[in-house]
C-alpha cells in the first residue's frame, strides 16, 4: 500500500510511521518499490514510538474527550 501512497504524495509531504503490525507475522515482509518518490517529491518519512508521546496523553484526553462526548468523533466501539 505504501507504493500507492508514495506516487500520490504532495511535494514536501510527510508520512508518520508507527508500527508495522501487518508485517509481523509474514514469512517474507512485503517490499516497497516506489522509494524514489521520497527523493523526487522531497517527502519526509519518520518513524516514532507511541512512548515518545506519553507525556502528552493527559493533554490529549482533555482535548479529545469532549469531542467524543458531543458525538463529533466516534471511536468505532464503546469507549
Amino acid at each position: 500500500m505504501l507504493d500507492a501512497v508514495l506516487v500520490n504524495m504532495r511535494i514536501h509531504g510527510r508520512i508518520p510511521v508507527c508500527g508495522l503490525i501487518s508485517q509481523y507475522d509474514l514469512m517474507e515482509p512485503e517490499g516497497v518499490h516506489n522509494l524514489f518518490c521520497l527523493i523526487t517529491k522531497c517527502i519526509r518519512m519518520e518513524g516514532f514510538m507511541v512512548s515518545d508521546y506519553y507525556h502528552l496523553y493527559q493533554k490529549y484526553l482533555e482535548m479529545i474527550l469532549p469531542h467524543i462526548k458531543e458525538g463529533k468523533i466516534s471511536c468505532g466501539r464503546r469507549c
